[in-house]
């Protein structure tokens, strides 16, 4: 275990006052049986979410189609289906507007040059085939009705007119070694915006929905490693997590690190900087993230799935984090609600989101798990344990904020946060600032202060009066 923790641990005594106030609800999926694992995830809202669920291991079966898998109601009830003349194929990605439209990527078992993408309008009742060939099969994302792309390798298509005609083939500029791909979690889009990092640790970037791209060198690439998992909670701030060297070994695999590295932006995704002594408390150094899930309308924060295969019980050991702060410090807020580990989050707020786990062995157990608590961002205790001082309190015009001379460090930053951790004011300080603090609504607020590098250096609860 290493020494250094760079960790906001509370104990289970202060569970009243935490950021999480609900557990995971299983839903009801109960058609899979052991050996199912979700491959493909997206949700849409609190009703809304789709997955594809294909046969783990994906050699077992190899005439075997995936699942489409949908619910409109919040999880009270889930649609199934199968697409025809789809046999043999392992669904690996989904896009979803609504209820009723959503675009599924395939792949071929036995020939990964056979992919294809789908389309349906009448919520998985019928599927159109839209394409075939190259540049399928992989990731497929659509930021409207009429805007989509696809990526393979490091290859990439778009369409303007829903899927119905596909731009030629492209490369992303300067990306040599293709993108990794595993399922569910290696790119993520904020509205026009998209990101993949590719293999040898860049990060191929979009902005107009996927017409034009820049590939970003980053600090993951002189290290050796690249991003597998990468998560934005907005348009400025993501987390990505590394799994994996970025030199294949002489198998011709990329071998996994002795430890995950995290990374970090805020400047959406042009620079990118390693989160420093980077360490979960667990009791062994073989440890694995499965999953990040970000916030929306918490800027900077996150929900890490991440665990451990204990040898003496031949079973995984798998917990919850939750870092507010953009990754930089994590708190463990939980068990994994499954006996194997969620490997998809996908929030739709700070009280709704899903996740879904992979390649479970245990016949009878849920596939899928709906969050319907609330993730605030930033916790009853953190809140007064640190030296910022507000003045008045209760304020109406405008509001002092104080720190001791110890605590004022370059680049220090002032948040203003609404009782959702929604972002109200955003404000250079340093020893002493006034904010002027009439447009905001009367409620109860949150003043925080942020160095450079992301570290909260003082939070303090305040009350805007009438």
């Amino acid at each position: 275990m290493k020494n250094s923790i760079n960790l906001l641990l509370f104990t289970f005594c202060l569970c009243a006052n935490h950021t999480v106030h609900a557990q995971w609800e299983p839903q009801a999926d109960k058609i899979f049986g052991a050996f199912f694992s979700v491959d493909a995830h997206r949700a849409v809202d609190a009703q809304v979410d789709w997955a594809g669920v294909n046969l783990f291991p994906w050699s077992s079966a190899p005439t075997l189609s995936g699942w489409i898998t949908r619910t409109a109601d919040g999880g009270a009830s889930w649609k199934y289906s199968q697409i025809p003349g789809a046999e043999g194929y392992v669904i690996w990605g989904i896009s979803a507007l609504d209820a009723n439209r959503a675009w599924v990527s395939m792949n071929y078992r036995a020939d990964r040059s056979k992919s294809r993408i789908y389309r349906t309008q009448d919520g998985g009742a019928t599927w159109q085939l839209q394409f075939e060939g190259a540049g399928a099969g992989f990731h497929t994302h659509f930021f409207d009705a009429q805007n989509g792309v696809m990526v393979r390798g490091n290859k990439f298509r778009h369409t303007a007119d829903g899927g119905a005609n596909w731009s030629a083939l492209d490369s992303f500029p300067a990306a040599n070694n293709g993108v990794f791909l595993i399922p569910t979690e290696s790119f993520d889009a904020y509205r026009d915006t998209i990101w993949i990092p590719t293999v040898d640790g860049k990060i191929s970037k979009s902005t107009d929905k996927g017409k034009t791209w820049q590939t970003i060198s980053t600090y993951m690439q002189f290290s050796g490693v690249s991003a597998n998992i990468l998560d934005f909670s907005d348009g400025q701030h993501g987390i990505a997590a590394a799994l994996f060297a970025s030199t294949p070994g002489p198998d011709g695999f990329f071998p996994a690190l002795p430890y995950p590295r995290l990374f970090n932006t805020a400047d959406g995704g042009l620079t990118w900087q390693e989160v420093p002594s980077f360490n979960l408390p667990l009791p062994v150094d073989d440890i694995s993230i499965s999953s990040i899930g970000a916030i929306p309308g918490l800027s900077g924060t996150y929900l890490m799935v991440a665990g451990y295969f204990d040898t003496g019980t031949s079973s995984s050991k798998n917990f919850i984090y939750q870092s507010n702060d953009n990754g930089f410090n994590w708190v463990l807020i939980g068990e994994n609600p499954s006996t194997f580990r969620l490997q998809s989050l996908e929030f739709v707020s700070p009280t709704a989101g899903w996740g879904g786990i992979g390649g479970d062995y245990t016949p009878g157990v849920p596939h899928f798990f709906r969050w319907n608590g609330t993730v605030t961002g930033i916790s009853e205790t953190a809140a007064y344990e640190t030296p910022l001082q507000v003045m008045p309190n209760p304020a109406s015009d405008h509001l002092t904020l104080k720190l001791p001379e110890a605590a004022v460090k370059p680049g220090l930053t002032a948040f203003i946060l609404d009782a959702q951790g929604r972002l109200m004011l955003r404000n250079q300080t340093g020893i002493c600032t006034e904010l002027d603090i009439r447009r905001l609504p009367p409620g109860a607020y949150t003043a925080m202060v942020q160095d450079e590098r992301g570290n909260i250096v003082g939070v303090k609860r305040w009350v805007k009066g009438e």
